[in-house]
């Protein structure tokens, strides 16, 4: 998979929001077996196109790898009350 420039910069600029709102992630070796990351209870994220690409990936990936509680946001509304009617009991928001 070939990322934009765009989609690089904005899943750059979502791991540096979380990391600036959370403190830094720590090498652990625990957790989920698909990562060595781990995050502080209570963590939340902001991801902007979490609905869409790479966006919505990382919106999954936090809420059902981490437990991070996510805020995400979409173009328009339909594309935002479908994805989390697929979110369903993972600790995802809409704004």
């Amino acid at each position: 998979m070939t990322l934009t420039f765009f989609q690089a910069t904005r899943f750059l600029l979502c791991l540096l929001i979380l990391t600036w709102t959370t403190g830094p992630c720590h090498a652990n070796g625990s957790g989920p077996s698909s990562s060595l990351w781990s995050f502080p209870p209570q963590t939340t994220a902001v991801v902007t196109g979490g609905t869409k690409g790479i966006g919505k990936a990382i919106v999954q990936e936090l809420a059902s790898q981490f437990g991070v509680h996510v805020l995400t946001c979409a173009r328009n509304a339909e594309d935002l009350e479908a994805c989390l009617q697929e979110w369903q009991g993972l600790p995802i928001q809409g704004v």
